[in-house]
């Protein structure tokens, strides 16, 4: 197999104490993968699972609202933002780095007071991240300060890193192409071909074929996002590929070995 697509997870914790102040630092180190034998030709990133541990002590107790039978879905959702934004509390906020960009912002969780219980668990919605991009976060004063000596605030996770690699080899040709809607001739024939491979990194579904009636109702092989095509062997098709996209255009990844 020359193309081969791989996931590795990785599990993180980072803590905030008084110590951190209002400094703003990365949520995880992304430690760079490499295959003997293979090289990266796309990755990204994944964070999932994220809870935030919410440990805060040192600020007033909230007293949570009751509600009477008659309470609409609104008024608890109204006042159950208000004890959130205007009760005392530290922001906690996500920034997105990008190469070559400025830090973005991305969100802010109210961090409260969790007296008379020891901790409270706040989850986050899954992260995408592009290779080279990075997730920072910060304690900012909201009014009351920073983080005491008896708060914490522990942010937890997963690291979820996928690659496409190809397998070194020196005999082996990038072939450009461009696919659209209608039949394009993505391959040439070759007789000195040993073989061939085909990666769907895009998000859309590419259909194949050997001759230019391609379409998505007649086709040889369809290929979702992700899916691979690998043809070797004793006697390998030599001749024509063509293909169409099920709407815009796109590109495969494709090498043929001689």
């Amino acid at each position: 197999m020359t193309f081969k697509g791989i996931e590795t997870k990785t599990k993180f914790a980072k803590s905030l104490t008084t110590d951190s102040a209002d400094t703003i630092s990365d949520l995880l180190t992304i430690t760079p993968l490499s295959i003997p034998g293979y090289r990266i030709i796309q990755k990204w990133n994944r964070i999932e699972n994220i809870n935030i541990c919410n440990m805060i002590k040192s600020l007033a107790a909230i007293e949570y609202p009751k509600f009477g039978i008659s309470a609409s879905e609104s008024e608890e959702q109204l006042a159950l933002l208000n004890l959130q934004w205007t009760s005392e509390r530290f922001h906690l906020n996500f920034y997105l780095d990008i190469q070559g960009q400025d830090r973005t912002f991305l969100t802010t969780y109210s961090l409260l007071s969790v007296v008379p219980y020891p901790y409270a668990n706040i989850p986050v919605e899954p992260i995408n991240l592009g290779d080279g991009d990075m997730i920072s976060i910060g304690i900012e004063d909201a009014g009351y300060g920073l983080l005491q000596a008896q708060d914490k605030v522990i942010i937890s996770g997963e690291l979820i890193q996928n690659l496409w690699l190809e397998k070194s080899s020196d005999s082996a040709i990038k072939i450009a192409n461009l696919i659209t809607t209608n039949p394009s001739l993505i391959v040439n024939s070759n007789p000195l071909r040993t073989g061939i491979d085909m990666v769907n990194i895009t998000d859309k579904t590419i259909y194949l074929d050997t001759q230019n009636t391609v379409s998505d109702t007649s086709y040889l092989r369809k290929l979702l996002p992700g899916d691979e095509l690998s043809e070797a062997g004793n006697s390998p098709y030599t001749g024509e590929y063509y293909a169409v996209v099920e709407e815009g255009t796109a590109n495969l990844e494709i090498r043929e070995y001689t």
